[in-house]
Parts: C-alpha cells; structure tokens; sequence
C-alpha cells in the first residue's frame, strides 16, 4: 500500500465529519499523478464523459430485489402535496441506503441532490467535501472528472449563496484542479492567500501541489504556515517529512514523519514510516 493511501485511509472518515462541521480544514492525501501530468501545460486531457444514470444503472446490477425495490419506490416517491420537502428527504434516502450499499459517488450525489433543493450552503459545502474526499481516492478518469464536476457544481451554487467565501473558493480551487485545469486552480488558491495569508486549506494544497512539481523549497514555505497555524495537522506534517526527504535534510523528515506518526497510530502507517525512514540515505 502507498504511503499517501494509508494516510488517506485513517483520515478519510474524520476528514468527512470535520468537513460538514467546519468546514474542510485538511484534504486527505492522494495519488497525485493527474496533476503532475498537467503541471507543465495547465491543462489535462479530459476522459470520456460518464453519466449519472449510467453509474447508478449499473450500481443496481445484481442488488437483491427487496433492494432495488426500495430504491424504485424513493426515486418515484415525490408524487403530490410538498414535492420540495418530499424531494428532499427522498434524496437523503437515497444517499443513506446508497451509503449502505458501499455506493460512496451515489451517497454524495444525492446529498447533493437534497443540498440544491435545500439552497443551504452547509449542506452544499458537506456534499462537494464528499466528492473532492472521493476525487483522491480515485485515479484520472472518466469516473475522476464526474466527481469533480459534481463538486465543482455544488461549490458553484453554494457560492451563489455566500458569495467570496473563502473555504468554498479553496475547495472549487481543488475541484478546477481535479478536472485538469491545474494552473488555473493554483491562481485561485494563490489569490486565496494573498488575501488570508492565514487560509489553511489553501496552503495545503498549494504545498501538496508543489511537492507533485518537485518545487520542494516552495512546498516547505506553505506547510510550515501550515503547521505554524495548525500543529497537529497530522497530513501537513506527512508532507513536510516529504519535502524535506527529498531535499536530503535527513534530521527534518524524520522529525517530521514521528509527529506524524504519534498523532495517526496505525500499526500499518507506522511499519510504512519506520520503513520510510530506514530507507533515507
């Protein structure tokens, strides 16, 4: 397993609860490859497209038939009286028996589908957090990019409705990012920490997004920020023991790596760092 996937593994489901709570205030790490191919050019290839009926058709396939019983009966459940209240709470049925089906895309879509009914920047914020959560989990794809414009849409409503908010601009900054526009989403974070120069999740990104262009010495600056704001912001401190590894400043990464460690306590994340730090020269 990578190092950056065991991290992403025991944060995701702290990441997910935080992110309805407050806001995101650290995105999990990934498999960065789609943006270090696109660093150079500022642009990405787009896949082939995927619809949404598509993806939920073949969700279906081989569920049991009580399932897909129930789940006919809440798609063609809004036939009279409060079509919008009905709606609402149909989609969240949804995205809750999805969800128990181990159907993450569809439980975040039709969070998001009750989120635009409801116009509520919260829950708009909580359902594109589940999608850009997701977006790292999954490699460049056509199933990459639908998650990405699902989030990118929900961002873009919710900013309707709280427009120059800063948490919302770094999130649809990550979610430009994810669709290939890469150097477009890094203007938007850079001009995110141009105006609060204190932004959190913008400075993670920026540090993540510098270490995948091997712009090291850059990825140092906003993760220190990061861990001056944010001691135990356990992925900061990950990264940090990245860039610092990969500078050769030996001492740093290790100092970096054990607080990490300390704070995540996972038997495999711990056999991966001790593992990690018997390789440095």
């Amino acid at each position: 397993m990578k190092r950056a996937q065991i991290v992403l593994c025991v944060l995701a489901v702290a990441a997910v609860v935080l992110l309805y709570a407050f806001g995101p205030t650290r995105v999990p790490p990934k498999n960065t490859g789609m943006a270090s191919a696109s660093m150079a050019s500022g642009q990405g290839v787009a896949p082939a497209s995927l619809h949404t009926d598509s993806l939920i058709h073949q969700a279906k396939q081989g569920l049991p038939a009580n399932v897909l019983m129930r789940i006919t009966e809440l798609e063609n459940s809004v036939v009279r009286g409060d079509v919008k209240n009905q709606q609402i709470q149909a989609f969240r049925q949804l995205a809750h028996l999805w969800d128990s089906l181990s159907q993450p895309d569809l439980a975040a879509y039709y969070f998001g589908k009750a989120a635009m009914l409801q116009a509520n920047p919260q829950a708009l914020q909580f359902a594109a957090g589940l999608f850009l959560n997701r977006v790292q989990q999954t490699s460049p794809g056509a199933l990459h990019t639908w998650q990405a414009l699902q989030a990118d849409s929900l961002l873009q409503r919710a900013l309707q409705l709280k427009p120059g908010n800063d948490t919302l601009q770094t999130m649809l900054a990550q979610a430009t990012i994810e669709q290939g526009a890469v150097m477009q989403g890094v203007q938007q974070l850079l001009a995110i920490v141009k105006r609060d120069s204190n932004n959190v999740p913008a400075h993670l990104l920026l540090g993540r997004l510098s270490i995948t262009s091997g712009q090291y010495p850059r990825a140092i600056e906003h993760l220190q920020k990061v861990v001056s704001l944010q001691p135990q912001n356990a992925e900061a401190l990950y990264y940090l023991g990245v860039a610092y590894r990969e500078t050769g400043h030996r001492q740093e990464a290790v100092r970096y790596f054990q607080e990490c460690k300390a704070l995540i306590r996972d038997p495999d994340f711990d056999r991966e760092i001790d593992s990690l730090i018997q390789t440095m020269p």
